[in-house]
C-alpha cells in the first residue's frame, strides 16, 4: 500500500541528486561542452530545493593556463559560474551602475635595460597601439598556416591549448564580423600582395572583443580592391547590413554593420597599412600611431625584446603582451566591462536553453518572459 514517507523521499532524492551531479562522462569529460548540464543542474536545483554541485576543478597545465589568463580568454568555468549566478542571484539584474570607478592598480614602472640604437624592429609594429596584444605572422603564408592549424581544433586557440575539438564557430564568426574571408585566390597570391600580417586588440573575447587584422601591403591598390570587393559583396545580400562613413581622427573611415551586431567592421587605410577592426577606439589609436603616439614598435620594452629575440629568427608566430596591455587589462573599467559581457552572454545562452527546456515540457516558451 503506497504511503507518504517524507523522510524516505528526501533520502532517495538526496541519493539521486548526489549521483546526478557527479555523473561520469557528463561534467567530468574535458572534451564535452558543459553548458547543458550546467543549465539542467541549476534549473533542477532551484525547482527541487537542492544544493548546487560544485563545478569541477581541473588541475591540468592546460586548465592552469586558462585560469592564469582569466577573464580575457573567455574562460569556460567562469562562464558556467556566471550562468549559475543568474539563476540564484537575480537581484544582480537590478543593481544600478551609479558608483564611481575605484582607482586602478598602479604597479611600479617596468624596468627595461638600455637598448642599442640599431635594434631592428619590424615596420608593422610601429603601427600597433602599445596597449594592444600583438600576434605577428611575418608573412601571409604563415598566417594561413596558423589559420589551418586552428581549423583542426575547431577554429579556437582555447581548443589548441586545452587539446579539445569543440566547434565554437569562432573563425566563421570572426570572418563574418570583420567581413574578411580568405578565398582561394588569396592563398595563391597573398604573399605577393601582403608583406606582413598581425592580429591586434585589447582582449581575446569571442563575443564583443575589441580586435582587428592589420596588414602591411606590398601592393596597396590590389589589397584595397580585394577588401572593398568583400564589403560590396556583403552589402549586396540586403539583409540589413549598411555602410557609413565615420569621421575618426579627421579621416573618413568605412563602417559596415548590421543591427544585430553580427557584422561590425571599421576599415581604415593609411599608406601601405590596412586595418580592419571591430572597435572605433582601435581605429582611432591606429591612426594616432602615424605620428608616433603610443606605438608599440617605438616602446623601449618592445625594442629590448627585439634585441633578445631578433627578426633574424624568422618566427612563424610572434606573440607580445606589453606592459600597457596588462595595465589596461587589470583596470577597474576593463574588469567591469568584461563581467557585464559575461553576464550578457550567460543570459543569451540561458534563454536559448530555456526555450529548448520549455519545448520538452510542453510549455509556452515563445517570449523571453
Amino acid at each position: 500500500v503506497p504511503v507518504a514517507d517524507a523522510a524516505g523521499y528526501q533520502n532517495e532524492l538526496a541519493w539521486w541528486w548526489r549521483h546526478y551531479g557527479n555523473e561520469p562522462g557528463g561534467l567530468q569529460r574535458a572534451d564535452y561542452p558543459r553548458l547543458v548540464e550546467n543549465y539542467l543542474q541549476s534549473m533542477l536545483a532551484r525547482r527541487l530545493g537542492m544544493p548546487l554541485p560544485r563545478l569541477p576543478r581541473e588541475q591540468s597545465w592546460q586548465a592552469m593556463i586558462g585560469q592564469s589568463l582569466g577573464l580575457g580568454t573567455d574562460n569556460e568555468t567562469l562562464r558556467l559560474a556566471m550562468a549559475r549566478d543568474r539563476f540564484v542571484a537575480a537581484e544582480a539584474l537590478h543593481e544600478r551602475a551609479d558608483q564611481p570607478l575605484p582607482p586602478p592598480i598602479n604597479p611600479l614602472p617596468l624596468e627595461v635595460p638600455d637598448v642599442p640604437e640599431n635594434v631592428a624592429v619590424e615596420p608593422i609594429a610601429v603601427r600597433v597601439p602599445a596597449e594592444c596584444f600583438y600576434v605577428r605572422f611575418g608573412s601571409f603564408s604563415n598566417f594561413l598556416w596558423m589559420q589551418d592549424l586552428l581549423d583542426q581544433w575547431g577554429g579556437d586557440f582555447q581548443n589548441l591549448v586545452a587539446e579539445r575539438a569543440l566547434d565554437r564557430g569562432l573563425r566563421d564568426r570572426t570572418e563574418r564580423e570583420l567581413v574578411l574571408k580568405t578565398n582561394a585566390l588569396a592563398r595563391l597570391v597573398g604573399d605577393k600582395i601582403i608583406a606582413d600580417v598581425a592580429i591586434i586588440g585589447t582582449d581575446f573575447f569571442e563575443d564583443g572583443g575589441a580586435y582587428g587584422m592589420l596588414f602591411q601591403a606590398r601592393s596597396s591598390t590590389l589589397l584595397q580592391a580585394d577588401l572593398l570587393s568583400q564589403r560590396v559583396e556583403r552589402l549586396a545580400r540586403k539583409d540589413g547590413a549598411t555602410e557609413a562613413k565615420v569621421n575618426i581622427a579627421g579621416r573618413d573611415v568605412s563602417f559596415l554593420s548590421t543591427p544585430d551586431g553580427s557584422v561590425r567592421s571599421y576599415y581604415v587605410v593609411d599608406g601601405d597599412y590596412h586595418f580592419v577592426t571591430t572597435s572605433k577606439t582601435l581605429a582611432r589609436r591606429f591612426l594616432e600611431t602615424q605620428g608616433g603616439q603610443g606605438a608599440l614598435g617605438a616602446a623601449k620594452e618592445f625594442r629590448h625584446t627585439r634585441s633578445v629575440m631578433p627578426l633574424q629568427r624568422k618566427d612563424t608566430v610572434f606573440v607580445y603582451l606589453s606592459d600597457p596591455f596588462f595595465r589596461n587589462y587589470t583596470s577597474p573599467a576593463y574588469r567591469i566591462e568584461t563581467i557585464r559581457r559575461f553576464q550578457a552572454m550567460a543570459d543569451m545562452e540561458l534563454v536559448q536553453l530555456a526555450q529548448l527546456s520549455s519545448a520538452t515540457e510542453g510549455k509556452a516558451g515563445h517570449t523571453i518572459e
